[in-house]
């Protein structure tokens, strides 16, 4: 339909969606709560019994831990007044006046007995508070508990993949598919030229795709090894003594000095890295790559001085002997968007419209609404892939922990925020694709699947649910670091795919070595400089991902649908308990094949 296109991203948020969504969160929440029946007068009454209940232990706390500082302070007091005392009768105590150990005899005890009596004292309101303290803890646990069996049918009615759903429905032009299946990657690799990452050391945590008007596109989560070195030190401080003349005279000084040696080893380093994919036609000779700009840090006299000095550098690029790039004219686009390395100028500017390089330059330079530019975006021919900073601590589990609280307000603030930080992140990690119109428009050929895959599901999902189980039984016993997941197809059964995992990680030992360095005394000392070994382990398993497919006509459900569907579900007893992975409801079983070490 024409309205689900979003020709101006940033405005459509402000304006429209990010209402919406809350409206559509909202709604689902109030339904969730009818089905639950849950009683919010009560909880709330209870509920402020409970907040009554925290200030008063908050102020019982407060005073108890005062008596327990006033009563050391006492001890203290007690102490001072003991040796003030005792101090006149020691050796030493004729290098003081005769008035002032009289002095120090006269008050010396007293102050001991008034330090005593004031511990005494601040302990015995001490342990009165204490067990109004117990007391009222215990009472107060018990309230909690009585408030979380209260909000029970409403927490059991939450499941992962509502955050999903709820996104979906709100933008309708982005379909979003259950699983990463075969079929889809194989559509993006055939009809659109993209190469997979199949390497050794990196493992899909995450793992979300869909299609815009055809389109496919998947986000996704890495966990990446790759080894490198870490220098490890340690310092000693030596000392000597040497003779040295001054005025004539000999004298003995001594010296010191710290000695510092250094080993470096090979280390493994791991990070995470969340992206977007997007499959296109549009532009398809066309590639480049643009880095973020920080344009959102700066005013814009900043960004008018940036520009200035950044084009004329532009200019003399473009005027260069064997050059194929040219300024567009645009100087704040060129300067802000960057992709000076862009190989196609035509299909350069044929993506880049003026709607475009406006809706683009708003996302860059914004202030308010989004993230401003925090974005790479890189194309490859037909493939994009955009790196927004902001997708990278994104919890995509939509785990109902995240807003589960005793209290029913509490409980739906959270699931509003939640959902509502979901969302954000989510539209503006789409928000440069879909502020050039002609990825919206732009349809794809026709494309002929296979008849036959040999799996059901992508390895990016195989990767992405094996991680999600999160299972001890799948890593070598021995491995101190994280662990990369690889899979390999071993045979494929009705919506079951069996796969070989291969967990790979390091087991670590701490070894010592010892560096010999001169000193300035002119000896060689040793150093022992403590570092860690990083053997490599590995363990192979076998996983079977049984996949619980839809039992429907085989239409896909619309978000709304899917939403109605869950009420219904719940409405007619289903539960949804032991859905572990989104929308994916899979079972796992895993069996070891095989354990060893490498060496």
């Amino acid at each position: 339909m024409e309205d689900q296109y979003i020709y101006e991203p940033l405005k459509g948020y402000k304006l429209r969606y990010k209402d919406l969504h809350a409206q559509y969160t909202s709604e689902y929440f109030d339904e969730l709560s009818k089905v639950a029946n849950v009683d919010e007068v009560a909880n709330k009454k209870l509920v402020t019994e409970i907040e009554k209940n925290n200030k008063t232990l908050d102020s019982l706390n407060k005073q108890i831990k005062r008596f327990r500082i006033f009563a050391g302070l006492g001890i203290f007091i007690s102490v001072l007044g003991i040796l003030a005392f005792g101090l006149t009768y020691y050796t030493g105590a004729e290098i003081m006046s005769e008035t002032l150990i009289k002095v120090l005899r006269i008050i010396g005890i007293p102050i001991a007995i008034l330090g005593l009596l004031l511990s005494i004292f601040m302990r015995i309101k001490r342990k009165t508070l204490q067990p109004k303290y117990d007391e009222l803890l215990k009472v107060n646990k018990g309230k909690i508990g009585e408030a979380w069996k209260q909000l029970e049918p409403l927490h059991v009615l939450f499941r992962r993949g509502l955050n999903i759903a709820l996104f979906e429905k709100t933008l309708p032009i982005i379909d979003l598919d259950d699983y990463y299946d075969s079929r889809r990657l194989d559509y993006m690799i055939r009809n659109f030229g993209y190469e997979p990452n199949k390497s050794e050391n990196t493992s899909a945590l995450y793992v979300l795709s869909g299609q815009i008007e055809g389109n496919p596109f998947f986000f996704c989560r890495d966990l990446t090894m790759k080894m490198g070195t870490k220098t490890y030190s340690n310092s000693i401080t030596i000392t000597w003594t040497e003779q040295i003349t001054v005025n004539g005279k000999t004298q003995t000084v001594v010296r010191s000095q710290v000695l510092t040696a250094s080993v470096t080893k090979p280390c493994p380093y791991y990070n995470k890295d969340t992206y977007l994919v997007y499959a296109n036609e549009a532009a398809p000779h066309l590639s480049f790559k643009r880095y973020d700009s920080d344009a959102e840090k700066m005013s814009e006299k900043q960004i008018d001085r940036y520009v200035d000095r950044k084009v004329k550098k532009l200019k003399r690029k473009a005027r260069k002997k064997g050059s194929t790039f040219t300024v567009m004219g645009d100087a704040e686009f060129d300067v802000l968007w960057g992709a000076t390395d862009r190989d196609h100028e035509v299909e350069f500017r044929l993506l880049f419209t003026p709607l475009a390089k406006k809706q683009l330059l708003d996302l860059m330079k914004d202030k308010e609404i989004a993230y401003g530019d925090n974005f790479n975006f890189f194309k490859k021919k037909m493939i994009n892939t955009v790196y927004p900073e902001h997708l990278q601590n994104l919890d995509f589990s939509g785990d109902p922990i995240n807003y589960k609280h005793y209290s029913y307000e509490k409980t739906k603030e959270g699931f509003m925020a939640y959902n509502a930080e979901y969302f954000k992140k989510m539209y503006f990690a789409f928000a440069p694709v879909l502020s050039i119109p002609l990825y919206q428009h732009q349809q794809p050929r026709e494309f002929i699947y296979k008849t036959e895959y040999e799996s059901n599901l992508s390895f990016y999902e195989h990767e992405s649910m094996v991680n999600a189980l999160n299972d001890p039984l799948l890593n070598h016993p021995l491995s101190n670091t994280p662990n990369i997941l690889k899979t390999k197809m071993l045979r494929k059964g009705v919506n079951e795919d069996i796969v070989q995992v291969t967990s790979s990680g390091f087991q670590t030992f701490e070894r010592v070595e010892h560096v010999r360095k001169m000193g300035g005394d002119g000896r060689m000392h040793t150093i022992a400089v403590y570092w860690t070994e990083y053997e490599p382990v590995s363990k192979v398993c076998q996983v079977d991902l049984k996949i619980a497919k839809e039992t429907n006509t085989g239409k896909k459900e619309t978000a709304g649908d899917k939403l109605k569907n869950w009420i219904l579900d719940i409405k007619s007893g289903i539960t949804t308990e032991n859905i572990k992975n989104r929308l994916k409801g899979f079972e796992a079983r895993i069996k070891e094949i095989a354990e060893y070490q490498d060496n």
